[in-house]
């Protein structure tokens, strides 16, 4: 018989690969963790199915809802997350996909 894992007992998976990579180390502290909120909201289910109100984000961590979007363009645009369905103010709630597009992002220098 299988243990039943208590609320307080579940975790995350982030790989060293991944935090050590060029693409995570860009991006912002914000971004950091709304990526590990949304593998917590995935939890296991579908891959492409992860949906994460701007509200709900707001209720875990008081910032100004630019700062979460900031956040969210920085997942897509570096290859942490795709957009699967957009959504908004009378469309319900965006829809996301975890995604490995980041170990192909090349960060080009500013200088």
């Amino acid at each position: 018989m299988r243990k039943k894992i208590h609320k307080d007992e579940q975790h995350i998976r982030l790989y060293y690969k991944m935090i050590e990579s060029e693409a995570y180390q860009t991006i912002s502290c914000t971004a950091c963790w709304l990526y590990a909120e949304l593998k917590h909201e995935w939890s296991g289910k579908k891959k492409n199915e992860i949906k994460l109100p701007y509200s709900d984000i707001r209720e875990r961590k008081k910032t100004h809802f630019r700062a979460i979007a900031r956040a969210f363009l920085e997942l897509e645009l570096f290859g942490f997350i795709d957009v699967v369905q957009r959504g908004g103010l009378f469309r319900g709630a965006s829809i996301y996909a975890l995604s490995d597009r980041w170990k192909e992002t090349n960060i080009q220098s500013k200088h």
